[in-house]
């Protein structure tokens, strides 16, 4: 069989000029971090490095170039995988039909009930007995499209879940059983996965399941006799935990603006006040500012969009573009810093005019030097002292509580991007207790 292993790397360029291919650094949770690589033993930032295939075509070594974007690169390397292992696979003649009673012998008895129950037609039950491998194939074929984090997802899941099988000894569907979901999501939590995370997966694998030609839960059916889980684990696996947004209250606000520097207090306050997810922020072109309307436009980038990398393509989370209004405030200052910067293509470039994918780490930094750290948690207990409530994404949970306090859910909706609104809802946030005690008074004041 021809060789489909692909080797994902980073192109980084060394002091002396050369250019040379190094192998990319991995997180704690197993995801790649973006535009660091490994070079001598230590890890390091490389903001001009693009990501790159390495394989063997008739043993040949060929290099494809992936971009800059890490979960593109992922996902571009599974599908290469994808297109190794078809291209090497040979023809596979049609099946004669065969019945059920007939292939019964193959089955263990309460795999056999469950077909039997929830698998009435014959192309569900072929699929049963294929491979796990080949299976992945088509499903990467079938439903990996659209945004990169929808392809990334798709990809990630059903890769990572037929490599665990592989390991327990399990090469096809009609031998998964409920212990193997399970093994599935202790995995994804070992990763460093939380439990929204390893839920949101968990959607992903029931879809492969259903490809798979299985019922994923028992729930689905109301028969406890068929399913791979059962009920009452399909619903521990699917349940979320009910968590109040975060927010940033405005007077540690004030202290961060005060302790960071001037292109700093306009990046935080721009999250404060747009709601933009950390991306949108840091690849936004001054021509994606409407000055008349007074409109910030989220829209999607095409390849030749940014100098420093021709073939980069930006495309914001669920795939939705849309308009936010900018508060007189903030378009003041933003004009002030266009005049300061009259050269730039980004809003908020690096000194080496590359988008800012670091704003995490300055947020940490200017957090700590604004004497807000809280002292006791994991973060701040470390060397770097990094607190864990400096989070970008606490802006734009800030920004989404705060519009839904002055206009209506679904133009929240709108303006933060959310393609579902029942997303948009979990930032409702109950009144505060002055608001409810006035409302108290109000309906009961009259009362003797």
């Amino acid at each position: 069989m021809a060789n489909s292993k692909v080797v994902l790397l980073l192109r980084v360029r060394l002091g002396d000029g050369r250019r040379v291919y190094a192998r990319p650094a991995i997180a704690k949770n197993g995801k790649i971090k973006p535009l660091a690589a490994v070079m001598g033993g230590k890890v390091e930032h490389h903001p001009e490095g693009t990501y790159a295939l390495r394989y063997r075509d008739q043993g040949r070594l060929v290099y494809r170039q992936a971009g800059a974007n890490p979960d593109a690169a992922q996902t571009a390397k599974l599908r290469l995988e994808l297109e190794l292992r078809t291209n090497a696979q040979a023809p596979t003649p049609l099946s004669t039909a065969v019945s059920i009673a007939d292939r019964a012998p193959e089955l263990s008895p309460s795999i056999h009930s469950r077909t039997a129950l929830t698998q009435p037609h014959l192309g569900r039950m072929n699929r049963m007995h294929e491979s796990l491998n080949k299976l992945f194939d088509s499903f990467i074929e079938k439903y990996a499209h659209g945004s990169d984090d929808s392809i990334y997802n798709y990809t990630y899941v059903g890769a990572e879940f037929v490599k665990l099988m592989a390991s327990r000894g399990k090469n096809t569907p009609a031998e998964l059983d409920e212990t193997d979901i399970l093994a599935f999501d202790r995995f994804l939590e070992s990763k460093g996965n939380a439990k929204s995370t390893r839920s949101h997966r968990y959607g992903y694998l029931r879809c492969f399941l259903r490809h798979c030609g299985l019922n994923p839960s028992r729930i689905e059916d109301r028969d406890e006799t068929s399913g791979v889980v059962t009920s009452s684990v399909h619903k521990k696996l699917k349940s979320k935990p009910t968590l109040r947004p975060e927010r940033h209250n405005d007077s540690d606000l004030q202290k961060l603006y005060a302790a960071s520097s001037e292109r700093h207090r306009l990046i935080w306050r721009a999250f404060r006040m747009l709601g933009l997810r950390d991306e949108e922020l840091a690849y936004a072109l001054w021509d994606d500012i409407d000055w008349e309307r007074r409109l910030w436009l989220v829209r999607f980038k095409l390849a030749g969009t940014f100098s420093w990398n021709s073939e980069l393509e930006w495309r914001s989370k669920d795939s939705e573009e849309r308009d936010i209004p900018i508060a007189d405030v903030l378009y003041d200052e933003l004009k002030a810093w266009r005049t300061k910067n009259p050269q730039t293509h980004l809003v908020f470039p690096t000194s080496g005019g590359q988008a800012d994918i670091k704003l995490l780490k300055a947020l940490k930094s200017d957090w700590r030097e604004a004497g807000l750290n809280c002292g006791h948690c994991k973060g701040c207990s470390g060397k770097k002292k990094e607190c864990s409530k400096a989070k970008l994404k606490t802006f734009r949970s800030t920004y989404l509580t705060t519009m839904l306090g002055h206009v209506d859910l679904r133009s929240v909706q709108s303006l933060a991007g959310h393609s579902s609104i029942a997303t948009t809802q979990k930032y409702l946030v109950p009144a505060s207790q002055d608001v409810l005690q006035n409302a108290a008074n109000a309906a009961f004041g009259s009362l003797a």
